[in-house]
């Protein structure tokens, strides 16, 4: 594999390709590891179909681990995948975080818009804006290679507004952790966490969110401030993560 790491990238990007790739630090990656690397600032496509990822438009393969991303994300085109981490991915994606605020025409999500791979120790905040549908993980599993497990969402707020009369496809929901399952992606289980009070609405109208395998287990914010919830999913703090318990996040 090819490496990057020890990067830092502060962006400001607009495209307007009808159809893009757009990330902080890599458009489409294939064959890489990216490791210990961030990227803050602003990223805008206008495109009709657009990939974007405060870290990597599209993965093909490779391993992204240690990253974490902070900004704003905007997609406007009829079918946009925005994400705070990737776009479109096909690589492993583990201890990584996402502090971005997120809006996209058709999907949005706090880590990867459109998963093939595999993401794990992950966690995601800032609020979520989408036409269409809008999950704080994943926005859509495909495939039996598609997992999540063992991360969080600690997003402020899901806000889908939807008009189905203007969409070829169903939509018009918002989920605390996963968006939506097909083409043999396995169940998620319950392994993964979210803030309790998370809100989610749709045309403004707040939903009752339950524990279920798409919105997994809810947690109160106190206890998404200690050690030992994230310990409970595997999370390494004695080499990777750091926490002032009782006060902050990981």
């Amino acid at each position: 594999l090819l490496k990057i790491s020890l990067c830092h990238a502060n962006v400001t990007t607009n495209t307007t390709g009808e159809s893009s790739h757009v990330g902080g630090l890599v458009g489409v990656m294939t064959d890489v590891e990216i490791y210990l690397c961030f990227v803050q600032g602003t990223i805008t496509a206008t495109g009709e179909k657009s990939y974007v990822g405060g870290l990597v438009g599209e993965t093909t393969s490779g391993e992204i681990d240690q990253c974490f991303t902070q900004g704003t994300l905007t997609a406007t085109g009829k079918e946009s995948y925005v994400a705070g981490l990737v776009g479109k991915n096909s690589a492993t994606v583990t201890n990584c975080y996402s502090n971005a605020t997120i809006t996209s025409t058709y999907n949005a999500a706090g880590i990867v818009a459109y998963n093939y791979g595999v993401v794990d120790k992950c966690y995601a905040m800032g609020s979520l804006f989408s036409s269409n549908y809008a999950a704080g993980i994943i926005g859509y599993n495909d495939g039996i290679t598609a997992i999540v497990k063992n991360c969080v969402a600690l997003n402020n707020k899901i806000d889908v507004t939807y008009e189905s009369q203007q969409q070829q496809q169903g939509g018009g929901y918002g989920q605390r952790i996963i968006g939506g399952l097909k083409n043999g992606a396995p169940a998620p289980e319950m392994n993964n966490y979210a803030l309790k009070n998370m809100q989610v609405s749709v045309n403004n109208v707040a939903q009752k969110v339950y524990d279920d395998i798409m919105n997994d287990v809810g947690k109160t914010d106190t206890e998404l401030k200690q050690k030992a919830t994230f310990q409970m999913l595997g999370w390494n703090f004695t080499d990777i993560w750091n926490i002032d318990e009782g006060s902050s996040y990981p």
